[in-house]
């Protein structure tokens, strides 16, 4: 303990966070994520970044159990970062209502009437998911001079807040070509790393990360993954569907642990969505719906 650090500053740091174990079966291991842990959800425009967050926010935010129903959230707290001025808390609000009513619905149509079952009214759902929203810090940043500030600001809410359990920026590749053009990209990028890797290291939090494709990786050797294509190889096609390109900087690289790269593939007017992660070996499809998304 730091001579400027007050009891319950150390309680927050050392104390028990939300566990997030169980968060996402289809992307993470059973044990995961935990505490420390930082992922990138790297891809182009369109390719679903942020709905794939709201996904996640809304389990984070619903509480395990509520009026008798189980709703098999994690009643946790979240600190969102948006850069791109994303964010849509009336979509939020959508697949929160959504994703209630479908279970309130199955419970009810199975329940036998003459059970004392308390059924949940339309005014019951209203306050339940005003009160789940309550559950997301928002934060917005129009500069990487801004966000470096605000993140230095996070400190004190996360003491504050022991139930806050994850930090989600969205997106870190938002002031790229601005920052490169003046020359402080370097200076930048290392400071948010910095500020980041403290607070995920000293607080035990999972910190969720998307980055956008902005530049593309080269190919040093075109003429051949053509031919693959042309010749039907699906390992080298595969392969170069997923394709990464850090911008960012070694330093950048190293600071993430997992990272999933998110892709569209669209054939016959039918788009797929779809994400691969080379760490894991693991490459799963998903759709997005009003109730949010769906991994099949």
């Amino acid at each position: 303990m730091s001579k400027s650090e007050t009891g319950a500053q150390l309680l927050a740091r050392l104390g028990g966070r939300p566990t997030l174990q169980g968060l996402e079966e289809d992307l993470f291991n059973k044990d995961g994520p935990k505490g420390g842990d930082v992922f990138e959800f790297y891809g182009e425009e369109g390719v679903g970044k942020t709905e794939l967050f709201l996904h996640f926010v809304t389990k984070v935010i619903l509480p395990q159990n509520w009026n008798h129903f189980e709703i098999g959230g994690f009643g946790g707290k979240i600190i969102y970062i948006d850069t791109d001025y994303k964010f849509s808390v009336l979509r939020l609000a959508k697949i929160l209502n959504n994703r209630i009513r479908v279970i309130v619905n199955g419970v009810t149509m199975a329940t036998d009437k003459k059970q004392d079952f308390k059924k949940a009214t339309e005014e019951d759902i209203d306050s339940f998911v005003k009160n789940c929203l309550q559950n997301v810090k928002l934060v917005r940043c129009s500069s990487s001079h801004q966000l470096i500030c605000t993140l230095h600001s996070l400190e004190n809410q996360v003491c504050e807040c022991p139930e806050i359990g994850l930090i989600m920026l969205d997106s870190i590749s938002t002031f790229y070509w601005i920052d490169k053009a003046s020359n402080m990209l370097d200076y930048y990028v290392n400071q948010i790393k910095y500020i980041l890797n403290k607070l995920v290291t000293d607080y035990n939090l999972v910190l969720f990360i998307t980055k956008a494709a902005l530049v593309k990786k080269k190919t040093k050797d075109l003429s051949r993954v053509e031919n693959s294509f042309d010749m039907g190889d699906k390992s080298s096609k595969s392969e170069d569907m997923y394709q990464y390109a850090e911008f960012l900087g070694n330093t950048w690289h190293n600071f993430i642990q997992k990272r999933f790269i998110m892709i569209k593939e669209v054939s016959q007017n039918q788009s797929k969505l779809s994400l691969h992660c080379k760490q894991s070996k693991l490459t799963k499809t998903f759709t997005i719906s009003d109730n949010g998304v769906q991994f099949s």
